[in-house]
């Protein structure tokens, strides 16, 4: 039950893929697994700071041709 108290866990519970730069127009982002914690970058947003790996402005994942990072 400790682990429920936790507030540094319990405060991103709330946060969904739609609240987070770049996940938001992914369109995996209703079943992607991705373990990263975002991090608070305004009022109304969150980012991640590291790359997924996969870029959905282009389609593309890590290791493909033509693959960018989506983090600028």
């Amino acid at each position: 039950n400790d682990i429920l108290n936790l507030e540094h866990l319990t405060s991103i519970w709330p946060i969904k893929k739609d609240d987070i730069k770049i996940c938001q127009d992914c369109e995996f982002r209703y079943m992607c697994l991705d373990r990263r914690i975002p991090e608070k970058q305004g009022a109304t947003y969150y980012e991640h700071a590291t790359d997924c790996g996969y870029n959905p402005y282009l389609g593309l994942s890590k290791g493909e041709k033509g693959y960018k990072s989506a983090i600028a």
